[in-house]
């Protein structure tokens, strides 16, 4: 037992040093924010908060342009009838391009 506390005393003194680590982190961080919240802060009048609050977007036409751009495609276009080429042969609706020979 005692050969193992010898062989590993590194791993003690390692610990022991990650613990004082994280302590003086804990009191640095603390101290830091006693001073941050000891800071003076500007204190806004009511009337510019109101004033702000008031200067908002334009939200009276959004529906109008909305439905306007059509932005879900909440009217798709009618879909096209089978068989829309135009021409009463059958034989020229199966027919490729004409390429010139």
């Amino acid at each position: 037992m005692e050969s193992l506390v010898r062989r590993y005393f590194w791993v003690i003194n390692l610990a022991l040093l990650a613990v004082i680590a994280w302590l003086a982190a804990r009191v640095v961080n603390n101290v830091i924010a006693e001073r941050i919240v000891l800071l003076p802060t500007a204190v806004a009048d009511a009337t510019e908060a109101v004033a702000a609050r008031s200067e908002g977007p334009d939200t009276a036409n959004w529906a109008r342009q909305i439905a306007e751009r059509n932005l879900f495609n909440a009217n798709p276009p009618e879909p096209e009838e089978p068989g829309g080429t135009g021409t009463d042969d059958p034989d020229k609706e199966n027919e490729g391009p004409s390429l010139p020979t």
